[in-house]
């Protein structure tokens, strides 16, 4: 086994701290990240580094998956997209299912929102009215999945 405390720990925990200085990281993003910038490095170093900075506090899944939910809530992404974006980040899925919930109200206030952001138009878009018919139906069932929205959400908006 090797010796853990060698002379790059010190540089291995600064170019991890400063990237969690940017912005938060996954577990799994930070490790890619440092075995790229470090080649030559062991990996059981990565880890024990990066272990050090979880006990510490300053490396924590879920504050990233906090952070990275908001963003792409904000950015206009459904449940779909932004659990399978925190899965690929190397979350792990019972973290995302404890922090997200696809019955949530707050995904089909989004799609109205975007059906507004999208169509322009300034007034408060109720189900029973149909302002899209601009689009055709295949269309928006193609941008809903897109957004990572589920179908029930597209089958209510859509009214022909």
């Amino acid at each position: 086994m090797e010796n853990i405390d060698t002379k790059d720990v010190p540089v291995l925990r600064r170019a991890a701290m400063d990237c969690l200085a940017r912005r938060e990281h996954s577990l799994h993003e930070l490790k890619t990240k440092l075995t790229r910038k470090f080649p030559d490095l062991s990996p059981v170093v990565v880890l024990a580094v990066l272990s050090r900075l979880t006990a510490e506090g300053l490396q924590s899944d879920e504050r990233y998956t906090e952070s990275r939910i908001r963003y792409r809530l904000e950015r206009g992404f459904g449940y779909h997209h932004i659990r399978n974006d925190l899965i690929s980040k190397g979350v792990d899925p019972y973290l995302v299912d404890q922090m997200l919930h696809p019955d949530d109200d707050c995904w089909l206030l989004k799609a109205r929102e975007l059906i507004e952001k999208k169509m322009f138009l300034k007034e408060v878009f109720l189900i029973g009215y149909s302002y899209l018919p601009v689009l055709s139906t295949k269309n928006w069932h193609v941008f809903w999945k897109q957004g990572g929205f589920h179908s029930v959400i597209s089958g209510l908006l859509w009214t022909p």
